[in-house]
C-alpha cells in the first residue's frame, strides 16, 4: 500500500482534517450548463459541492467560441454577485 492509501484507510485522519464529509468539486470549463451535466448530478448525488468556473483566455481563444458565449458568462457572473 502506499501513502495515498494508507491516508485513505486511516479514518483517524479523515476525522482530523475533515474529510468524513468530503466536498466534490465540478469544474465548469467551457461553459456554466447544469441541465445536462453528468458530472454535477453525480458530485450532488455523492455529498456537498464546490462548483468552479476559471476563466481561461487559451479556451475562450477557440474558434469554437463567440463573443456571445463570453457576454453571457459575464452577465451570468453579475448577477450571481449581486444575489450573493
Amino acid at each position: 500500500m502506499n501513502r495515498l492509501q494508507d491516508l485513505e484507510s486511516d479514518t483517524s485522519i479523515k476525522k482530523t482534517i475533515g474529510m468524513s464529509n468530503p466536498i466534490h468539486i465540478v469544474w465548469f470549463k467551457r461553459d456554466l450548463r447544469v441541465q445536462d451535466h453528468a458530472a454535477l448530478f453525480n458530485a450532488c448525488n455523492a455529498g456537498a459541492v464546490l462548483p468552479v468556473f476559471a476563466w481561461e483566455p487559451t479556451v475562450w481563444a477557440g474558434d469554437d467560441y463567440a463573443t456571445q458565449h463570453q457576454q453571457f458568462i459575464i452577465e451570468y457572473k453579475k448577477n450571481q454577485q449581486e444575489l450573493f
